[in-house]
């Protein structure tokens, strides 16, 4: 280290004592500190949440912040400068180092991109716990560490569209926020969460991110079943999204100066490049992305009515939660408006299968068994089961479907038609113990068989 870089440290340490004292001094609570830098907030008598930056670079000490207008900013760094003009130097030193003796067992203080836990960044990570243990509890269950089966992101709440629009299982749109596809999923999902939320919790309060990024996940969700109905979805990418949305209006709106952060900045341009990259070569969710960046930006535009950047909450709450039930209201007319054709024929074709699959255990008992039970599970079982897949079949002609799709209805109208006569048939051949009774049941079959290859041609 040349002497000219030990006389900058050493400016340096003895400026962040100096902040430190006088933050102090003005009951601000320390949350970060390093020999460049040191991160305050505090909430004042009329419960107003405050937060500053204190920066030296160059030589020259900054503030940032979106509580505190210029002038308190001005006032701020005045007297910052003051006590170091003011103090010893050396003792402003030594005060800097007990300091950091005196916090060396809570390391995150000395990084000023490392937030507290449950201090000034709860909301942050207490989202990441929660998607972390989702996650973990989903492995327990047997869920696949790194590819997980379809099935699985549906049972543990994942967005898909014959669910939501079909079945109107609207609390998919935000359990599917806390679900991931995977170790990679979650993993680069949870990064980009702890950068954004180092920024943004602090910036705009810690309830008030917590609002948009539920707000945000709903409204990514809603895109997502309007573009792609057909398609599960899950993760927190479009929540997060809308986070950087946030993020984007409050630069447009000069609420955060680049300057704060431009590792942060980096960071937002490779996760939203990558990931929309990702989504142009299919299987990601872009429709999710855009969706919640968009709503992040609108929620982020709510601060540019506060002038100057104080957050009145008494002006505040109208515009904020103005725009929130603005994206709510959205996301409902994205859901209704929806094709649901698609939807709607993909459940029906789930349900289908699941008879069918009931019904066929028919066929699992071994030859030995009793007619007589034969019988009873045909009458209890067999049979109801045909009747309700015919019956689900049929009640799809009042939807729109494709010339495909309309093609293996008719096809599976006729398969089913089939079964339900096979089975009333077998019912007769058990009874009467007839063998012309159990040629009909053959030849059924075979037409059975004819079908099938059909449908699966």
């Amino acid at each position: 280290m040349s002497e000219n870089e030990q006389v900058d440290q050493s400016v340096n340490k003895a400026m962040m004592a100096a902040a430190f004292q006088v933050l102090s001094e003005d009951d601000w609570i320390i949350s970060a500190i390093s020999e460049t830098g040191i991160r305050a907030m505090r909430t004042t008598e009329s419960g107003i949440s405050e937060g500053c930056d204190l920066v030296m670079s160059d030589g020259a000490l900054s503030c940032f912040s979106t509580s505190l207008d210029d002038e308190q900013a001005r006032l701020l760094v005045q007297k910052v400068l003051d006590k170091f003009r003011t103090s010893d130097f050396n003792l402003l030193q030594q005060a800097f180092i007990k300091f950091v003796q005196h916090i060396s067992d809570h390391p995150e203080f000395k990084n000023p991109y490392t937030f507290v836990l449950f201090k000034t960044h709860r909301v942050t990570t207490t989202l990441i716990l929660i998607n972390t243990l989702v996650f973990i509890l989903m492995l327990i269950k047997g869920v696949h560490f790194f590819d997980p089966d379809t099935e699985d992101i549906i049972h543990w709440g994942g967005n898909w569209g014959p669910l939501v629009l079909g079945e109107h299982q609207y609390w998919r749109l935000i359990t599917s926020v806390f679900v991931h596809i995977g170790i990679l999923h979650i993993a680069m999902n949870m990064y980009a969460l702890y950068f954004i939320g180092l920024l943004l919790e602090e910036f705009v309060g810690s309830k008030w991110f917590l609002a948009s990024y539920l707000i945000c996940g709903i409204g990514a969700s809603a895109a997502s079943s309007f573009m792609h109905s057909d398609l599960v979805s899950a993760g927190a990418s479009g929540a997060i999204f809308g986070m950087f949305g946030l993020f984007l209006s409050l630069l447009l709106i000069k609420a955060v100066d680049k300057s704060v952060s431009q590792t942060m900045l980096k960071t937002i341009a490779i996760y939203i490049g990558y990931s929309l990259l990702m989504g142009l070569r299919g299987g990601v969710d872009n429709a999710a992305h855009v969706g919640g960046l968009i709503c992040g930006i609108l929620l982020g535009l709510s601060w540019k009515s506060l002038n100057p950047l104080v957050l009145d909450i008494r002006k505040f709450l109208p515009r904020f939660a103005g725009v929130s039930l603005f994206i709510l209201l959205l996301s409902g007319f994205l859901i209704e408006s929806a094709p649901q054709a698609n939807s709607v024929w993909i459940n029906t074709y789930e349900k289908f299968s699941e008879l069918e699959m009931e019904a066929m255990h028919l066929y699992d008992y071994p030859k030995e068994t009793d007619g007589s039970v034969y019988v009873q599970f045909i009458q209890d079982t067999g049979l109801p089961d045909w009747r309700l897949a015919q019956k689900l079949l049929l009640e799809t002609d009042t939807i729109e479907l494709n010339n495909d799709q309309l093609l293996v209805r008719r096809q599976l109208l006729r398969y089913t038609d089939l079964r339900i006569e096979s089975y009333e048939k077998m019912i007769l051949a058990f009874i009467e113990d007839s063998d012309d009774k159990w040629a009909e049941v053959e030849n059924i079959n075979l037409r059975i068989e004819e079908k099938l290859k059909e449908i699966n041609q």
